[in-house]
């Protein structure tokens, strides 16, 4: 374009409206005419809008003088004018600033100074964008401003004034007075620039139809050569985009008008020429494509380089389209010659483009290219290398805005990927999904090519993830379906690679949505096919989706469409004569979907059609060409599977012989299978009908599958698992337990097998323990079958039913090695979740695991029976036991196991209810189940020992000595049968050694053999260190009832065995409520008495002593063994006592932590109790190996062993210690003397059961005292019956041994005398008044001489500090007198009351205060470590309590109800606040037996403290003796009796 010439004034109508005289515009500009008409310039008022004319008048002649004289200044002064008058805001303001654009586009081309261009620029858009549709200048300043805007293009290549010059020409091409040929040329030419830019379609079109229209009046010249040029190139790129054939057409006949047009000299030919070479090869490609028109290409193409000077720029480019000629006509020839010549006019062109050229990135692409077509053929790798690095160096050069640079990016992912297929280098495919990944970043929203990428990008990610096999990154799997499914979504057709990628995720993640996904892909491929000859295949394929969505989710709607899109398979494809292959695949794609449906629906059609359409498959395979595996193989698991429902022999019979035969006629790599198979079908048979060579058998052919592929190791574990069954060898069983580990390792967690291995691993751990008692076994079966159920969504309904009755079954046998309630319940609640209510069986893996659950639940609700004596749970247990036996009639191997426990369910019912005809029947059962127990099975020696444990029963309460004498004898064979390292062993010797007392009683004169062989059975029983210490410990009882009535010599060591038993029981079960528990049994309440009863017999009080210090407060013992001082050991051997603290710390922590409460058995803190329970169990390991360490260092042998009587007699240093030890054998008060022997105190009229009658009329009368009649008469009644009982002989006795008349004396009551104020005792008759104990003797009790002892360690503090503990209530109105009336004492009374009492403050006093008085409330609760001390926030319990430790404590004065009321379950361990408080270290403590009226508690404070404080030492020691001034202070006043006997003293 021009530069714009001024065009007409816009202004000039105005020059009359303003008035302005003596002014002629056209008369020629000179100086002086400027200067006239600044002179009428400067009469105007500078805001005058008249200025604006005379403005323009002045830049107008400023304009025509400069065109003159060529005098810059004027142009800068006209300028300035039009601003100025674009100041005053002109009504007609568009002129102006067309004028002032004028104006600032003179100047630049003047000065070329590109801020005048910007200010012209930004002028004429504002005038452009002001003018009106009829403004009289419009098209001038249209006109002009093109001109301007074009220059700036050229100048800026700014797409902005691109923009406004395409809608300047716009504007211009409107039949105006201005020709408009050229300007459509030139718009088609911006429009074109600006496709170019913006790839904007709109533009293209726009720009063809402008060339069009230009051509339709444009006569032949130059211009019409030009345009025609510019229109072939146009149709030729709208062709790219839209693929209108017809456009090639119109560009071959218009560029044969433009070389027709150019003489053979002309400049431009050559150009014409390749233009229409390149339009005649691309019309070659057509579908419809004359092959004349690729040879007419070419030969135009060489016109045009031979045209081109060697040294012309545009000679690299024709020879490149020349190239390209050539290439294509080796595409359609595929002669190497044309190839060859096509790559070195490559090379030709290359080495002309310099490297700065910027189309030299077009030829390195085509180089490229048509290096790969050589590789292709000559499969030459440097041709590979090379075309990539070209590739690269194309798009190294290419700005990325071109669309080449998507074409070289798309070209260089393809030839890394061809290269990565050849090498493998992992390199390569990496970088081609990089170069595709920004190809798809570069194709804009909707580019055709872009569902096509994204489908390639997918392939290569799939691709990826693939070939890096078990290592594959998941992300790579996810992006080949996001990329799948765009595509998809876009219209290309991948739905086979989306539903492949879809697949293999779902193998990998087994997430549903993949395989949701998958079926509705194939739903909507079946709905497309409905008249294509792939329909059925197509079903088929649906139908191996919907059958592997049914298995995990259950869906029987799946399933059913799965079955009916085979049949409609099966039916458009039937089976020709030919046997079709396909056909029988569909066959066997039905056969386990009917499987399926049976599992589900249980109908034995289902199961016969499966097996038929396997049968018909199996005839389809023409052996000759392709190996039967999988029909033959699903057929042989559809055969067992019927087995298992049925039970017809010819079913199991007909699948081992085809595995026998698929094993002799297989190939190599399907010979595992086939073995799995087999040693599964020999082992369901074997379980079926024990058959011995079935076991054998499988156990030979496991092996062999082990050693051929060992992640199916666990099929040699499962037969050896049931080998060892067979044989009870330990050894088998270790070997199964290592196969299945190995086999393990071979398994991810996510396979559907794992955890069916799992549970197989933990069923032979859980066999493990069976046979030798070894707690870690059981441990870790437990483990695993938490793991499995952790996963149980992974698991189908049978396995999770399985997997919760396994659990339960390990949490039953841990319940009978330890007797944890907990584990009890927990195993009800589990097999009441799995509830096997009636005969179907479908719901499990199969019949075998049915029954055992049935037996599993019923004998743990017969234990839960015996633990809560539920009657209703006895009666479900004897049901589910009959109702597993009649399931049984098609199990035989089950059926014995099923009599034997059903038979032990019956004698239990026998045993607690006394029915002899239940012992009657489970005799009955027992010798049928021996019957089918054939040894050497292991299980003959347990039903050997039950029957003659049954036997033994009836003798027992039917007095059958036939029964006896057969008891006998099959517990001797069972005895003689079991190995001795099985715990079994101990079982049948405690029975054998049970039945022979019983034979010797029948006749003590004769049978002394049967009474030295029960002495030496329980004896041996005890002793069994395989055997649980539960079963020993019941072995030792028995052991000490035969010594102990006969006096035999072994009647101590007895005695000894079952305390050290019971300590050891304790140990294992640490936590100090279930050793409350078991110590409440009947079998361990009175063993340390009857102990103690057996050695005061033969005279040995010294032994007696021992026992009971050995067998009483057995909590608190073991839990003061862990506070033992060793301030001597620290100085012998620092760090193992350092390690004895830490371990002691950890076991007492878990001692006396709350016992477990479970919200829920699969919850997680039901995981925690079990591996508190290990870790408990390995602190004690560890602790047992630390005590034996401790006790071989010199001076440290009987580190925590009982205290012989010699240590322990020093408790009698400060005065008499008298035990008293009632036991049913007899009654005794034992008087300890310091430095003399003890004295022995005979009581005939004391026994057990008249003391807890005492008992019971103590409560009674404590229930009578609040104003019913006869409550003071009656507990007198008690006190006179213990003065003469037993108080009154040992008052007797201590004042014939010299012990003064109120002197301290410390009692040790056992059994239910700790229950009965025996300070108190005395005649309480007020005709004939008696002095009584209280008035005798200062009064303390003791639980233990140890205790004593332990509270005389320390020297007491004179008078320390002391603080009150005050929780004032309502209902306690006293406690605000009692503190009062003891801070009238003295300042050494601190106070802690109201709200201040809580957990934390009252810890923290206990710490701080070496004395502490409480005045609150206070409450014995029934399970007593839940007895508490009220508090303001809540309450401190006696477990909270034994958890502190005050070494330097003294004195507790506990002014609150039943502090130091025992548990009547267990007397002797005297669990109540007062011993705990002395157990947390106070030497002395105040406790009352029974609630105390609110009213006293000022009174005994005040007179108590009041001693204290009098005496001399004003120390601890004293209180005993305070206590004694304050009751008689209350018996002064007339208090009644049960109020002040209540308080007693415990401690030093």
């Amino acid at each position: 374009m021009s530069s714009p010439e001024p065009g007409p004034l816009v202004n000039d109508t105005i020059v009359d409206n303003l008035r302005i005289t003596n002014l002629r515009i056209n008369v020629p500009p000179t100086t002086d005419k400027i200067d006239e008409l600044q002179r009428q310039l400067d009469f105007l008022p500078v805001h005058d809008l008249r200025r604006c004319k005379l403005l323009d008048v002045l830049a107008v002649t400023r304009i025509g003088l400069y065109r003159e004289t060529q005098d810059i200044r004027l142009a800068d002064n006209a300028i300035d004018n039009y601003l100025e008058a674009l100041d005053l805001q002109p009504p007609d303001r568009v002129g102006y600033t067309g004028n002032i654009a004028n104006c600032f586009f003179l100047r630049f081309n003047v000065t070329s100074n590109e801020a005048d261009l910007e200010q012209a620029t930004k002028y004429y858009r504002e005038a452009m964008n002001a003018l009106s549709p009829n403004h009289t200048a419009r098209a001038v300043i249209f006109n002009n401003a093109a001109t301007a805007f074009s220059v700036s293009f050229n100048l800026f290549s700014k797409l902005s004034d691109l923009s406004d010059l395409i809608t300047s020409l716009r504007e211009i091409v409107l039949p105006t007075p201005i020709t408009p040929d050229k300007c459509l040329c030139e718009l088609g030419d911006s429009l074109l620039l600006r496709f170019y830019a913006l790839e904007n379609a709109d533009d293209l079109a726009e720009a063809i139809s402008c060339y069009r229209a230009a051509l339709q009046s444009l006569p032949p010249s130059s211009l019409r050569t030009t345009c025609l040029n510019n229109l072939v190139r146009s149709l030729l790129q709208s062709y790219q985009i839209t693929g209108e054939t017809t456009e090639i057409g119109d560009a071959v006949e218009f560029c044969k008008e433009a070389v027709a047009a150019q003489s053979p000299s002309h400049p431009d030919r050559a150009a014409s020429l390749e233009d229409l070479a390149t339009a005649l090869r691309i019309r070659s490609q057509l579908s419809d494509g004359n092959a004349s028109d690729l040879e007419a290409s070419l030969e135009h193409q060489k016109e045009a380089v031979a045209l081109t000077a060697t040294d012309s720029p545009y000679r690299a480019q024709r020879l490149s389209n020349l190239a390209l000629c050539v290439f294509r006509k080796y595409e359609k020839t595929k002669v190497m010659e044309e190839l060859e010549q096509s790559l070195s006019l490559y090379r030709e062109t290359l080495a002309l483009q310099p490297v700065d050229e910027p189309n030299r990135h077009v030829s390195l692409n085509d180089f490229a290219t048509v290096l790969g077509h050589r590789f292709e053929v000559l499969q030459f790798r440097s041709d590979l290398d090379e075309s990539v690095a070209q590739l690269q160096e194309a798009i190294r050069l290419c700005p990325p805005t071109l669309p080449n640079f998507r074409l070289y990016c798309g070209n260089l992912a393809n030839s890394l990927r061809a290269r990565f297929e050849l090498l493998k280098n992992k390199r390569d495919l990496n970088d081609a999904i990089e170069q595709q990944t920004q190809l798809l970043r570069l194709l804009s929203a909707g580019n055709k090519n872009s569902a096509s990428c994204l489908a390639q990008l997918g392939d290569d990610f799939h691709l990826r993830f693939t070939v890096a096999d078990e290592t594959g990154d998941m992300k790579d799997l996810d992006r080949a379906i996001e990329s799948y499914t765009e595509a998809h979504s876009q219209g290309q057709e991948c739905m086979d690679q989306l539903v492949h990628a879809l697949e293999l995720r779902f193998r990998k993640s087994g997430n549903a949505e993949d395989l949701d996904q998958i079926v509705v892909l194939c739903r909507a491929k079946v709905v497309d096919s409905s008249s294509s000859p792939n329909r059925a295949i197509r079903l088929a394929v649906l139908a191996n989706h919907l059958l592997c969505r049914s298995t995990p989710l259950a869906e029987s709607n799946d399933l059913e469409e799965a079955i009916q899109s085979i049949d409609e398979a099966l039916h458009i494809n039937p089976s020709t004569s030919q046997k079709s292959l396909w056909h029988a695949a569909c066959l066997t794609m039905l056969a386990c979907a009917l499987s399926t449906r049976f599992q589900n629906l249980d109908q034995l059609y289902d199961l016969d059609r499966a097996i038929q359409c396997q049968r018909e498959a199996l005839e389809l395979y023409p052996l000759e060409t392709l190996d039967p595996a999988t029909p033959h193989q699903n057929l042989i698991d559809l055969l067992s599977f019927r087995f298992e429902r049925l039970r017809r022999r010819e079913d199991i019979d007909e699948a081992i012989a085809l595995g026998e035969e698929g094993i002799n006629s297989c190939t190599p790599h399907l010979r595992v299978d086939y073995i799995v198979r087999l040693s599964t079908a020999l082992r369901t048979r074997f379980q079926r009908y024990n058959q011995t060579s079935d076991i054998e058998k499988a156990v030979v052919w496991s092996r062999e599958v082990a050693a051929l592929d060992p992640k199916f190791g666990n099929e040699l574990g499962r037969s050896l698992y049931l080998y060892s069954d067979l044989t009870g060898e330990i050894r088998c069983l270790d070997e199964a337990i290592s196969c299945i580990r190995d086999a393990l390792d071979h398994w991810t967690f996510g396979d559907p097998n794992y955890p069916v291995i799992l549970g197989q691993l933990g069923q032979t751990l859980a066999a493990r323990f069976d046979r030798s008692g070894d707690i870690e076994y059981l441990e870790e079966a437990i483990l695993l079958a938490r793991n499995i159920l952790d996963g149980v969504a992974n698991l189908n309904p049978k396995d999770t039913r399985t997997a919760h009755s396994d659990l339960a079954d390990r949490l039953l046998r841990r319940y009978i090695h330890f007797g944890q309630l907990a584990d009890l319940d927990n195993a009800v609640e589990l097999y009441r979740h799995v509830n096997p209510t009636d005969s179907d069986t479908s719901g499990w893996n199969n019949e075998t695991d049915s029954i055992g659950t049935r037996m599993n639940i019923a004998y743990s609700l017969v234990a839960s029976f015996k633990a809560s004596n539920k009657v209703e749970h006895l009666d479900e247990g004897l049901a589910c036991y009959r109702h597993a036996l009649k399931l049984c009639d098609s199990v035989e191997a089950a059926r014995p196991h099923c009599l034997n426990n059903l038979a032990n369910a019956l004698r239990v019912r026998c045993h607690e209810l006394g029915r002899p005809s239940d012992i009657d029947e489970a005799i009955q059962l027992l010798r049928e189940a021996l019957t089918l127990y054939h040894s050497p099975h292991p299980d003959r020696n347990m039903c050997l020992m039950n029957l003659g444990t049954a036997c033994l029963s009836r003798f027992i309460y039917v007095n059958d000595e036939q029964a006896l004498d057969e008891a006998l004898e099959r517990l001797e064979e069972a005895a003689e049968n079991t190995p001795a390292d099985e715990p079994l062993q101990a079982l049948c010797k405690f029975n054998l050694g049970t039945a022979s007392w019983y034979k010797y009683q029948l006749s003590p004169n004769t049978d002394q053999i049967y009474y030295a062989k029960a002495l030496t059975m329980l004896e041996n029983a005890t002793f069994l260190p395989f055997a649980s210490v539960k079963t020993r410990f019941e072995a030792a009882m028995q052991w000490t009832v035969v010594s102990h009535k006969h006096r035999h010599p072994s009647t101590l060591k007895a005695y000894r065995c079952s305390l050290n038993l019971l300590e050891q029981w304790m140990i294992l079960n640490s936590e100090v409520e279930a050793q409350h528990r078991f110590l409440a049994t009947e079998q361990s309440q009175s063993v340390t008495c009857d102990g103690a009863a057996a050695a005061i017999d033969i005279g040995d009080l010294e032994s007696a002593i021992e026992l009971l210090e050995h067998g009483r407060t057995v909590l608190w013992s073991r839990l003061q063994g862990y506070r033992q001082p060793l301030d001597l050991l620290h100085q012998k051997d620092g760090h193992l006592a350092r390690r004895f603290e830490s371990l002691s710390k950890e076991l007492e922590d878990h001692s006396l932590r709350a016992e477990s409460q479970t919200e829920s058995v699969l919850g997680p803190t039901s995981r925690l109790a079990d591996e508190h329970t290990k870790a408990q169990r390995i602190l004690i390991q560890q602790w047992d190996e630390v005590v034996s360490q401790i006790r071989q260092i010199d001076g440290f042998t009987h580190f925590l062993q009982p205290k012989p009587y010699s240590a322990l007699q020093q408790a009698s240093s400060d005065g008499p210690v008298i035990y008293v030890n009632v036991s049913a054998f007899r009654a005794d008060a034992i008087i300890l003397l310091h430095k003399q022997t003890p004295t022995l105190v005979p009581l005939p009229d004391v026994t057990p059961s008249d003391l807890l009658e005492l008992c019971i009329q103590m409560n009674t009368a404590l229930r009578r005292r609040n104003g019913a009649p006869g409550g003071t008469g009656q507990l007198v009644s008690i006190l006179r019956t213990l003065w003469t009982n037993i108080a009154e002989p040992v008052v007797n006795r201590l004042q014939s041994l010299g012990v003064e008349t109120h002197s301290r004396i410390w009692w040790c009551p056992t059994s239910y005398l700790c229950g009965l104020p025996l300070h108190a005792a005395g005649s309480y008759r007020k005709s004939n008044p008696q002095p009584g104990l209280p008035d005798l003797f200062v009064s303390s009790y003791t639980p233990t001489l140890s205790a004593l002892l332990r509270a005389r360690t320390t020297v007491p503090e004179a008078l320390p500090r002391i603080m009150i503990v005050g929780q004032a209530q309502p209902d306690l109105p006293a406690v605000e007198e009692e503190i009062q009336e003891l801070q009238k004492l003295g300042p050494f009374f601190h106070t802690l009351g109201g709200k201040d009492v809580n957990r934390e403050t009252l810890v923290s006093a206990l710490e701080q205060y070496p004395w502490v008085h409480f005045a609150c409330h206070a409450k014995q609760d029934p399970s007593p470590f839940q007895s508490s001390f009220q508090l303001h926030d809540g309450q401190i319990t006696l477990l909270d309590l034994l958890r502190s430790r005050r070494p330097n404590a003294q004195l507790a004065f506990l002014s609150a109800c039943n502090t130091a009321t025992g548990d009547w379950k267990t007397p002797d361990e005297t669990l109540h606040l007062s011993a705990a408080l002395q157990f947390s270290g106070f030497q002395s403590v105040v406790g009352t037996l029974w609630p105390m009226a609110d009213c006293d508690g000022p009174e005994v404070a005040r007179e108590f403290y009041r001693h204290l404080f009098k005496c001399e030492r004003r120390s601890s020691r004293d209180s005993a003796v305070a206590l004694s001034v304050a009751t008689k202070h209350l018996r002064r006043q007339g208090v009644p009796l049960d109020r002040w006997l209540n308080f007693v003293h415990i401690g030093a």
